[in-house]
């Protein structure tokens, strides 16, 4: 038992650098979510696997320089492979003898604890899910593999092998219904209730590294995200116009249960993301009344006043601009021109949010306040 710990405790520390990696690479917003989510198979053949191809231009080369060591197990001719060993706490590896008796007594005990944690996570797991699918097996069926169920607050599909799309009895977004549903539909096609047990279960074992618990909420992160993208793409430019929500929100109606949570814990006032189009701020308001939340929502304004703001801010907050306002804007040759354009819309926007009774208004500087002085005199 002693032993197994210790190799897998190097595949941990392996695993967590190059997960790293890959926390990195989704920095990079140009890479659609649909192509990070496959990197995350990198770190989990790591988690999983102790040995790996040798060579000088090889992984396992390229992570020795971090973790110090790699055992051979394997030198032939054509193939060579070997097993990282961050740990060096053992003079021989096949079987370990470790250097003194007292590091053999700490992984021996260690062992013991890593194997009764991880035991007890799984079994918690496994009840959960069995658990979850007997209450919902009552689900009444809508469409197809469409069910309906009053014990779920946002869609989801539940099982692994007899996958189904359940939707709350309380689901009042039908207006955006068939996207919800191909949302789904994605997740089935992907097998992705399959990979996140996978998933779990990988961080149950390695449970005792915080990076592995980090990267199983970034993966299902994006597998959320992937399946957003690829429900776009099919339905394509005309079908992007969809409500603003959180941009790791599976869909509006997962939001507005957040926000309402929020408001049963306490929140007394919400304030939203920004967005150049009132409808979507009036749209929102609405629906939030529909399901019960009380709390004001103050709208969040930031004008534009630079000319890349109209590719970054799309991009970057996942709002989109008001056909009118992108090209009034992409008309100007300048960034003074772009802030004249922004000041004028903000004030356009705000007056009518005032005037329809918006409670007050919200807006992000970004270091850009004198565009907000100037839109607080023009209404005040």
């Amino acid at each position: 038992m002693g032993e197994l710990f210790y190799w897998l405790l190097n595949m941990s520390i392996a695993a967590a650098v190059t997960g790293t990696v890959i926390v990195l690479i989704r920095l990079i917003r140009r890479i659609p979510r649909r192509v990070s989510v496959l990197l995350w198979i990198i770190p989990f053949i790591r988690f999983c696997i102790p040995l790996g191809i040798g060579g000088k231009y090889g992984l396992m080369a390229l992570l020795s320089g971090f973790t110090t060591k790699t055992v051979p197990v394997y030198d032939g001719n054509l193939l060579k492979v070997s097993m990282m060993n961050s740990v060096q706490a053992a003079d021989s590896y096949f079987p370990v003898t470790y250097r003194t008796d007292l590091l053999a007594d700490v992984f021996r005990y260690a062992s013991y604890i890593w194997a009764l944690t991880a035991a007890v996570i799984v079994a918690v797991m496994t009840v959960l899910y069995v658990t979850t699918i007997r209450e919902l097996k009552d689900a009444k069926p809508l469409k197809d593999n469409v069910y309906c169920s009053d014990k779920i607050l946002s869609p989801a599909v539940y099982g692994v092998f007899r996958p189904r799309i359940i939707i709350p009895g309380t689901y009042k977004d039908m207006e955006n219904l068939d996207l919800v549903i191909l949302h789904e539909q994605c997740h089935i096609r992907r097998l992705d209730n399959l990979w996140r047990v996978i998933a779990f279960f990988t961080a149950a074992v390695h449970w005792f590294n915080p990076l592995s618990w980090v990267f199983l909420k970034m993966y299902l992160a994006d597998v959320e995200l992937a399946c957003d993208e690829s429900v776009l793409s099919r339905l394509g430019e005309d079908g992007k116009k969809l409500p603003e929500k959180h941009e790791e929100a599976a869909n509006l109606e997962a939001d507005m249960q957040v926000l309402k949570k929020k408001e049963e814990m306490g929140a007394q006032y919400a304030i939203t993301q920004l967005f150049y189009d009132n409808k979507k701020y009036f749209d929102f308001v609405e629906k939030a009344k529909a399901i019960g939340i009380n709390i004001p929502i103050i709208p969040g304004i930031k004008p534009l006043n630079k000319l890349t703001q109209l590719t970054v801010i799309p991009k970057t907050f996942h709002c989109d601009l008001p056909e009118a306002l992108y090209k009034e804007a992409s008309q100007c040759k300048t960034d003074g021109e772009v802030y004249q354009v922004g000041i004028e819309w903000a004030v356009q926007q705000c007056r009518e949010l005032l005037e329809n009774g918006a409670p007050s208004l919200h807006f992000y500087t970004a270091n850009a306040v004198d565009s907000v002085c100037e839109i607080a005199k023009q209404l005040y």
